[in-house]
């Protein structure tokens, strides 16, 4: 396993987020005059669950035969395929937070994974530089547009730097965003001149859907958990078949619950708010159509509306470090069929375990 890579706190205008360089790879030009400091690596910010009862994972036996011979792994970071992949020159990767906020289990986990790799990465604290530490238990202080908004800063960011391919990279809450950022238009914000390259979308929650679902950028990978009761597949599957114009992939880890990345037995979090059960369209106008009553609604009215249909407790976590490991390989695989990284057992480690430029 390599030695954590550190990572340095970015402040701009446009988003706040942390930067992960890939060891051996200096970032030119320096992000300055941007204002820099040391990023802390903070806790994971989940709250105590209120319980943990959850029907056990399947066993290994009855997992399907090639998910079971991805799973010999011995070590939660790296096994020998996964060593064997590196970005391809000037790719770098936007990862959004999910609404816990960012933590070392998720985000960080996933910056330090693809950094090990040759990806330039940076996280963008959406819900911290807006003064909010979760947004599990009430989704509506945290728009999708301004998930976005930050997303599509943190882009014109690396762009900027020299970086001819920016892809995203989201759970959750930060899935939907990176799925909307694969949108050719979103009403309620300004026309985006930029695409990311790629875009990893890891159990989005797609309770929100446009009403015109045309696509332009890089191609799109919806990755979802079987045993999911919190975000669900169905709605993002559902999304994802409807997108026209993009190149899109859905694939489901069967016995993964909802943010895959915590080890340990599932927790169940009574206060979460759940909207799988939900339907609405983001219409050209910017307003917000109730799929199931047909009401049309503002963004303030919106907010109050979506509240009113929560349902209360979800599950999370349940992972386990071979299936963090698939879920990272599925991605790296992805990556490297659509170009974004190369793949070999003749690449060069650097010492530690992962491949340098």
């Amino acid at each position: 396993m390599s030695s954590p890579i550190p990572s340095t706190a970015v402040e701009d205008a446009g988003f706040r987020g942390e930067l992960f360089l890939p060891a051996a790879r200096p970032l030119s030009p320096l992000p300055s005059p941007l204002s820099l400091r040391s990023a802390a690596s903070d806790p994971d910010r989940l709250p105590s669950p209120a319980s943990s009862v959850f029907s056990p994972a399947p066993s290994p036996e009855s997992r399907p035969a090639s998910l079971s011979r991805q799973a010999r792994a011995s070590s939660d970071h790296d096994d020998g395929r996964c060593r064997q992949v590196r970005a391809a020159a000037g790719t770098a990767l936007v990862i959004m937070p999910s609404s816990a906020g960012v933590c070392d289990t998720r985000e960080r986990f996933y910056a330090r994974f693809f950094a090990d790799r040759g990806f330039t990465c940076l996280i963008c604290d959406a819900l911290g530089r807006r003064g909010i530490s979760e947004c599990m238990t009430d989704q509506s202080v945290l728009s999708d547009l301004d998930m976005l908004s930050d997303a599509r800063a943190a882009w014109s960011w690396l762009a900027g730097r020299g970086f001819a391919r920016v892809g995203i990279l989201g759970a959750s809450k930060g899935g939907q965003c990176a799925l909307n950022a694969a949108l050719a238009e979103v009403p309620g914000l300004p026309p985006f001149p930029g695409r990311f390259a790629f875009h990893l979308c890891l159990c989005p929650a797609c309770a929100v859907e446009p009403r015109r679902a045309a696509a332009a950028g890089g191609p799109v990978l919806v990755l979802c958990g079987g045993r999911d009761d919190y975000t669900g597949s169905a709605r993002a599957f559902a999304l994802a078949a409807r997108l026209r114009g993009a190149r899109v992939e859905t694939r489901l880890l069967p016995e993964a619950c909802h943010a895959w990345e915590s080890l340990g037995e599932p927790r169940f979090f009574a206060a979460a708010e759940t909207y799988a059960h939900c339907r609405f369209f983001r219409e050209e106008d910017g307003s917000l159509t109730d799929a199931d009553t047909g009401e049309n609604m503002s963004p303030p009215e919106f907010a109050r509306h979506l509240r009113a249909r929560a349902r209360l407790g979800a599950h999370a976590g349940g992972g386990t470090p071979e299936l963090r490991l698939r879920g990272c390989s599925v991605m790296l695989d992805f990556l490297v069929r659509h170009g974004f990284a190369a793949a070999g057992t003749d690449l060069p480690e650097r010492p530690g375990g992962g491949p340098h430029e």
